[in-house]
C-alpha cells in the first residue's frame, strides 16, 4: 500500500497519487493517530523522508485541506468539500479537525453532514451533530428533512441529549376579548432585549373561562396546575396538571394532584418549585410532586403564626425559591415574618421577624432572590405616597423600598427606595417580581421595570403585553419567573 523512509528532516514528503505535500513531522505525529502509528520505529526503512500513499485513498483535495490544517492550524471550509474533508479526516484519524468541523454546522447544511458521517460511520462526529440537532431542536422538529436524514434511534437521541440553554425572564399573561374567549400564553424576555416573544399557549383546556391556573417553573419545565369551577358547589376542582418542556417545544399531562377546594379559599393555592421538586401550597394543603417518581406526596403543614387573616391568601410574589429553600413572608402583628421552609428535610424554619417596616396591606410586598446566590435575599415593601408628576398634577403613588439580607432575615438592611411617577395602586398590586442577572424585573400587565441591584437605578423597558382595540381587554400578568429556554431561540 505505502512505501516509507526513515526520516532525518522535519519535514516529511507526502505523496497522494500524483500530488506532493511537505508537511512538519511532529505535528503530524501529534494530529494524526494513522501517521504516528505509521511513523513509528517498526515502520522505518530507508532514508528518503517520503510517503507514498497508494490504494484506496482520499481524494488530493480532501488531503490538500487536512494537511493544510495540521501544518497551519486552519482550512477554507466549503460546503462542496465537506465530503473529501470528512473522508481525509477519518482516513487518517485526525479527531481533532471534527472539533473545527462542529462550528461549520448549521440549520441549512446538518442534512448534507448527516449524509456524509453515515457513509464514512463517523461515529463520534455523528455525535456533534446530532447535539447540534439536539440544540436547535424547536426549530428543525417536524421539519421534512428531520424526518427524512434520521432515523428512529437518532430523533430519540436528538430529543434526550442536554442542550445549550439561557435563562429568560417568562410571563404567564391572559389575552383575549369578551366575545372570543380568553387564552393563556407565555412570553419571554432575554439578553437583555426590550420585546417580548411569544413562546407557546397553555393547552386549549385552560382557555376555558371556569379554569383557575396556577404556573411555576423547574429547570427548563414551566408547570400549570389547573382547576374547574364548580358553580352550584361553589368549590374549586383541581384535576389537571401539565409540563412544558422548553428544549421540546412540548406539552405533556402528567399525574394530576385531584383536590377540591372552596371558591374562596382557592385564592390562597399556589404552585411554587425548589430542590428538584413541584409543591402545591394552601390553607391545609401542602403537597409536593416528584418529577423522577412521577408521585405526589403530602409535605409537613406550616407551623401556626399569628398571622392577619389576609396575609394567608399569599401571592406568587410572596415565596420565593432560594437554592434548596422556599421562603414565605407574612404579615403578623409584629410586623413582616419570613419563614423558610426546607424540601430535603420537610421541615419548616421558626418564623423570623423583619427588623423594621410595618405596612397597610401585605398582599403588596414581594420577595426575590437569585438561585446563583447563596443567600442573599431581597425583599419589596411598598408605600403609599402623594406625588407630582411632571406636568405638576398631583395624585396617588407608590415609593417600593427595597430590603435585602444575607442568612439572617432578622439582619436585613435597606438598600434604596424606588420612586416613579408611574407607581400607583394598580401597578403595585398587579406587578410580579422576578429577580434574574443581578436584576429585580417588575412585570406588569403593560410595562416592565428593570432595577438594577449594583447600579441602584430603575430602567424602563418596552413591553408588548397591553392589546389595544375595540372588544379587546388589556393582557393580565398571572405568573413570572425565569425559565431555561434554548439558547437558540434567545438570540
Amino acid at each position: 500500500m505505502l512505501k516509507m523512509t526513515t526520516f532525518v528532516d522535519t519535514k516529511i514528503r507526502i505523496w497522494v497519487k500524483d500530488k506532493q505535500f511537505q508537511v512538519s513531522l511532529r505535528p503530524l505525529q501529534s494530529a494524526s493517530d494513522y501517521f504516528r502509528l505509521m511513523l513509528s520505529g517498526n515502520w522505518r526503512e530507508g532514508n528518503k523522508n517520503e510517503i507514498h500513499m497508494k490504494g484506496s485513498i482520499p481524494t488530493v483535495d480532501g488531503a490538500n485541506i487536512l494537511f493544510t490544517y495540521i501544518e497551519n492550524g486552519t482550512f477554507e471550509f466549503s460546503e462542496s468539500m465537506l465530503e473529501d474533508i470528512v473522508a481525509a479526516t477519518d482516513f487518517f484519524q485526525v479527531s481533532e479537525l471534527y472539533t473545527t468541523l462542529r462550528e461549520k454546522v448549521t440549520l441549512s447544511n446538518w442534512p448534507m453532514f448527516i449524509q456524509v458521517v453515515h457513509k464514512y460511520n463517523c461515529h463520534l462526529f455523528k455525535r456533534d451533530v446530532l447535539r447540534f440537532l439536539s440544540d436547535h431542536y424547536v426549530l428543525v422538529k417536524g421539519t421534512a428533512d428531520f424526518e427524512q436524514h434520521l432515523d428512529d434511534g437518532d430523533r430519540t437521541a436528538v430529543r434526550q441529549f442536554p442542550f445549550t440553554k439561557t435563562n429568560a425572564l417568562v410571563a404567564v399573561c391572559l389575552d383575549g376579548s369578551r366575545n372570543d374567549g380568553f387564552q393563556p400564553r407565555i412570553r419571554y424576555l432575554c439578553n437583555n432585549k426590550t420585546n417580548w416573544n411569544e413562546l407557546t399557549h397553555l393547552p386549549v383546556i385552560f382557555s376555558q373561562s371556569n379554569y383557575k391556573i396556577l404556573t411555576t417553573c423547574l429547570e427548563h419545565f414551566v408547570y400549570v396546575l389547573g382547576g374547574y369551577e364548580d358553580s352550584a358547589t361553589r368549590r374549586v376542582i383541581y384535576d389537571k396538571v401539565y409540563r412544558y418542556d422548553s428544549k421540546l417545544g412540548e406539552w405533556a399531562a402528567i399525574k394530576p394532584y385531584i383536590f377540591n377546594i372552596g371558591i374562596e379559599d382557592a385564592a390562597h393555592i399556589r404552585l411554587t418549585a425548589a430542590a428538584g421538586c413541584v409543591f402545591v401550597f394552601g390553607l391545609g394543603i401542602h403537597h409536593r410532586y416528584d418529577p423522577q417518581t412521577d408521585t405526589w406526596t403530602q409535605t409537613a403543614l406550616i407551623p401556626h403564626i399569628p398571622i392577619d387573616e389576609l396575609s394567608l391568601q399569599y401571592s406568587d410574589s410572596l415565596l420565593t425559591a432560594c437554592n434548596d429553600r422556599l421562603l414565605f413572608l407574612f404579615e403578623s402583628t409584629d410586623g413582616l415574618l419570613v419563614v423558610t421552609y426546607y424540601p430535603n428535610q420537610d421541615k419548616w424554619s421558626t418564623p423570623v421577624p423583619l427588623p423594621f417596616f410595618r405596612i397597610r396591606n401585605p398582599l403588596w410586598c414581594a420577595i426575590v432572590s437569585d438561585n446563583n446566590d447563596n443567600e442573599t435575599v431581597y425583599i419589596l415593601i411598598p408605600e403609599y405616597k402623594k406625588i407630582t408628576s411632571i406636568a405638576n398634577l398631583t395624585g396617588e403613588g407608590f415609593s417600593l423600598h427595597i430590603v435585602k439580607y444575607d442568612s439572617d432575615p432578622g439582619q436585613a438592611k435597606w438598600v434604596d427606595t424606588i420612586r416613579d411617577e408611574r407607581f400607583d395602586r394598580k401597578t403595585v398590586g398587579d406587578t410580579r417580581y422576578v429577580y434574574m442577572n443581578k436584576s429585580i424585573y417588575l412585570v406588569g400587565s403593560d410595562y416592565t421595570y428593570v432595577y438594577d441591584v449594583t447600579q441602584q437605578q430603575v430602567n424602563v423597558m418596552a413591553n408588548e403585553f397591553q392589546s389595544k382595540g375595540r372588544g379587546v381587554l388589556a393582557s393580565k400578568i398571572l405568573n413570572a419567573f425565569t425559565l431555561e429556554i434554548p439558547k437558540c431561540i434567545s438570540s
